[in-house]
């Protein structure tokens, strides 16, 4: 601090002769808070950015009147000969960059020199003795709790803290009249603008004026405009903004002013960095618009002059206005604009002087403006967030997570543990968007956050949960879900979301619907709870908004919800999926690879056959992006036509072939074991139940059953088999039968059963070939035993005769198609649904449940 303080005070005692060329601004702007969104302002692109308009006038000479008025100033001299000022501006100057770049919250050493000037100031304040009380103990800078601007902050001997203002000491150093600035007229100017109470007022003094205006006036000119607009049309939220004066001619001349200046150099960093935010925040705040005559003329000059007003002199306040301006108008600047601009925020940040909302906008708006920030900036940016998160407010906290998920750049460890601490410290005050913002950036970082963040995040949810809006509680529920299984939420958390979703559903977007929905395909958790009984309402709240929305839902949205369906077991009423199928037809043609497997799996995993129309445009979008499909993608559609066809007798498709063929083109390098069991799968529904063979153990050439209606399309799947099928393919799944060995409670109560009733019996035992595991097995009867769990059903919500509401469980494709192959392999094949055998209090119960499944299989006792 001390070397900080020495450059300071070189400065202050420089005494030149022209005194404007020590000019600044009294008081730099507030860093505005961040926003979150897209930009309301036009982004301006590389041509129309290309060059200076010409047609403007010849910089002027402004005024006639220097700061101070020509006044001969006596020196003052503070801390014991620490600094010497030649006038009030100096003075200012010096207060102004030592609160700029001075650390938040640290205190000064009482012995150093700094103690001693700001102790001296103090001293100076009209109000000295309330202040400062029976002594002051340190200084520091602060952070107001709020607007997130700095303050100078004194702490008494007896430890309350104030603030005070060092213009007021400074003006009482100097014998200045507050009220008029000691006869400086430049400076009662900008005194009487900042004190303006309407645009009307503040456009008043532009008109009489703008011919006196200097640099300082023209910032706090197009500040407070800006500022009176975000005030007013705020305060009327949904309605048409009821201030606007981009048209006004006093607001054109004071946007005229600027432009000129600009072009002339005669704008410092801060005055720059202030224009072109008031300008932005104008724009936000609906008060002008990008068209309005001058705004765009204005911008190119000040974004053709930025490099030179950062290198010049600029500190983390000026940057970050800078960034926050052009980033909320989507301003994209020149290559050479922001490579200054970022040689600026490593400088600011490295030397500390960006504060919690400097650094927070400053990754906002990096992030907002898409740029891919060098690795040295991102250092900077990590350190300066480290230290400031624990006075950022909830505000930018989620901002700076939010830039960083949208980076796609994961903190440094040290920054994302500050920041989880800094969700923590304000939990009581986060917003609803605060709070879906964290879950959102955490699940986009693929970061699972810290068990008391997860809580303090989780109980601001529950809290929050209520006022919520569709898009918030989408973005909570897809992060949960994202964030499964490391993060596993309450009871209490879910409920309170399901709630929400049942409260929103009526209203929901097809955006929202489809969120949700996955929200729960996803993650375990929610769909185990959405199965419950108790989710019930839920899921008729969801399909409701689902079967409102589906007339206009893209192909993404539509294959999500289907989706949804096929993960979760649920299945709709007919006239709820008639809808969703008239749907499916419209979304069709521009379905990609993996909206078109969505779909086609939901259909197969319920085990509903497409009507003619559906089925005919699932086709052709198949073929049509066959070739574009993943692994993933192709074994799922092969999958799900050989499934329908296998259980519910539909026709292949005439892209059958082309998806083998797409099978055949794969990078198998890339491909995982799920991969291969699903194509080896699909192969064995081909060759074993349909009737088309052509390799594997089961393979005896190609035998075509002619008589049906798709026997081209078997003969032309059966000639693009991948040669990997008999090799690569059926060693993932002979392993996979091998190692899926799951004893579960079923599984042990039956075995006690069959031990109870004197049957031998085998636990876990392959078929001869192979590539069935079996849950239990009777070789005197060669009978094949399957526990089946819920997994293995799907259940339907109806309306019972009675009017009241109820199941239907049905089983899954999967489960029929694993019976159907068992049943080529063993004499005779027995399920025994989990919900029957729940029903079962006791072992003789048990026993006497499984003896009459064997003896309805023929099985003598």
């Amino acid at each position: 601090m001390a070397a900080a303080l020495a450059s300071a005070a070189r400065v202050a005692r420089a005494r030149v002769d022209t005194r404007a060329a020590l000019s600044e601004p009294s008081s730099s702007s507030a860093t505005p808070r961040g926003v979150r969104g897209s930009s309301r302002g036009a982004s301006s692109t590389g041509s129309r950015r290309g060059g200076a308009r010409g047609g403007g006038r010849a910089p002027r000479p402004r005024g006639g009147t220097t700061r101070g008025g020509g006044r001969d100033w006596p020196s003052v001299t503070l801390g014991d000969g620490a600094v010497t000022f030649g006038s009030p501006d100096d003075a200012m100057r010096f207060f102004n960059r030592l609160l700029e770049t001075s650390p938040v919250d640290e205190d000064w050493p009482v012995a150093g020199e700094t103690h001693a000037v700001l102790l001296d100031a103090l001293g100076r304040h009209p109000d000295a003795r309330d202040k400062m009380g029976d002594g002051v103990a340190t200084f520091r800078v602060s952070l107001h709790p709020t607007e997130g601007y700095r303050s100078f902050v004194a702490t008494r001997v007896d430890g309350t803290a104030v603030d005070f203002s060092l213009r007021k000491c400074v003006d009482a150093m100097f014998g200045v009249d507050a009220r008029q600035r000691g006869g400086d007229p430049a400076s009662a100017l900008t005194a009487t603008i900042s004190r303006a109470e309407s645009v009307a007022m503040t456009l008043d003094l532009v008109a009489r004026h703008v011919d006196e205006f200097d640099r300082i006036h023209v910032a706090a000119a197009m500040h407070r405009l800006a500022r009176l607009a975000q005030r007013d049309n705020n305060s009327s939220a949904g309605v048409v903004p009821r201030v606007r004066f981009g048209d006004d001619k006093r607001w054109r001349d004071v946007v005229k002013v600027a432009r000129d200046m600009c072009d002339a150099g005669e704008l410092d960093a801060r005055a720059h960095a202030s224009v072109v935010h008031s300008v932005a925040a104008a724009v936000d705040a609906g008060a002008v618009e990008m068209t309005s005559t001058g705004v765009y003329d204005l911008l190119t000059s000040l974004e053709r002059k930025t490099p030179d007003a950062l290198e010049k002199h600029s500190t983390g306040v000026e940057v970050a206005n800078l960034l926050w301006g052009f980033a909320k108008i989507g301003w994209q600047p020149s290559r050479a604009t922001w490579e200054a601009t970022e040689r600026s925020v490593v400088r600011a940040a490295r030397n500390g002087e960006m504060n919690a909302v400097e650094t927070s906008n400053v990754a906002w708006a990096c992030a907002t403006l898409g740029w891919e920030l060098t690795d040295d900036a991102w250092r900077a940016l990590d350190l300066s967030a480290a230290n400031c998160a624990g006075t950022m407010t909830p505000q930018g906290v989620g901002n700076s997570l939010w830039a960083y998920a949208t980076s796609g750049r994961l903190p440094a460890e040290a920054t994302l543990r500050a920041l989880e601490a800094a969700i923590v410290r304000v939990e009581p005050e986060l917003s609803i968007r605060d709070q879906a913002v964290a879950w959102w950036s955490f699940a986009q970082l693929g970061s699972v956050p810290s068990d008391r963040c997860a809580r303090s995040l989780e109980r601001a949810t529950r809290r929050l949960a209520r006022s919520m809006n569709a898009r918030d509680v989408c973005n909570v529920a897809w992060a949960l879900s994202t964030l499964s299984p490391g993060l596993v939420p309450s009871v209490e958390t879910l409920r309170a979301l399901a709630q929400a979703e049942r409260r929103l559903a009526p209203a929901m977007t097809p955006s929202d619907v489809a969120g949700v929905m996955m929200g729960y395909a996803l993650n375990d958790v929610r769909r185990e709870g959405l199965l419950a009984i108790s989710g019930d309402d839920t899921w008729r709240a969801l399909e409701a908004a689902a079967v409102r929305c589906a007339p206009a839902m893209d192909a993404a949205h539509l294959g999500g919800v289907m989706y949804c369906y096929a993960a979760c077991g649920r299945r709709a009423s007919s006239n709820s999926w008639a809808v969703l199928e008239r749907a499916v037809v419209a979304v069709a043609p521009s379905a990609d690879a993996s909206h078109v497997a969505h779909v086609v799996y939901a259909y197969a995993r319920l085990g509903v056959v497409p009507g003619r129309d559906a089925f005919d445009a699932l086709d052709a979008a198949a073929a049509r992006t066959a070739g574009s499909m993943s692994a993933r993608n192709v074994a799922n559609a092969l999958w799900s036509f050989l499934a329908l066809a296998a259980t519910r007798g539909a026709p292949l498709p005439r892209c059958y072939g082309a998806l083998w063929r797409a099978a055949g083109e794969l990078d198998t390098r890339a491909m995982l074991d799920v991969n291969w069991c699903n194509f080896f799968h699909a192969y064995l529904i081909h060759a074993e139940l349909i009737g088309v063979s052509a390799v594997g153990k089961k393979g005896v050439g190609v035998d075509v059953v002619l008589d049906r209606p798709d026997a081209a399309a078997l003969v032309d799947g059966a000639r693009h088999f991948p040669p990997w099928l008999a090799v690569d393919a059926e060693e993932a799944w002979t392993r996979n039968a091998f190692e899926e060995v799951e004893v579960s409670s079923g599984h042990r109560e039956v075995a006690e059963a069959l031990a109870y009733l004197g049957i031998g019996h085998e636990m876990e035992c392959l078929t001869d070939d192979e590539y069935f595991s079996l849950d239990l097995y009777v070789p005197a009867h060669d009978c094949a035993i399957e526990v089946d769990g819920p997994t293995h059903f799907v259940d339907e919500i109806v309306v019972l005769e009675t009017g009241d509401v109820g199941r239907v469980t049905r089983r899954t494709t999967a489960t029929e198609l694993r019976d159907m192959f068992l049943r080529k392999r063993h004499g005779r094949v027995v399920t025994m649904p989990w919900f029957e055998l729940d029903e079962c209090d006791t072992r003789e119960e048990r026993a006497a449940y499984v003896a009459g499944k064997l003896r309805a299989a023929g099985i003598e006792l």
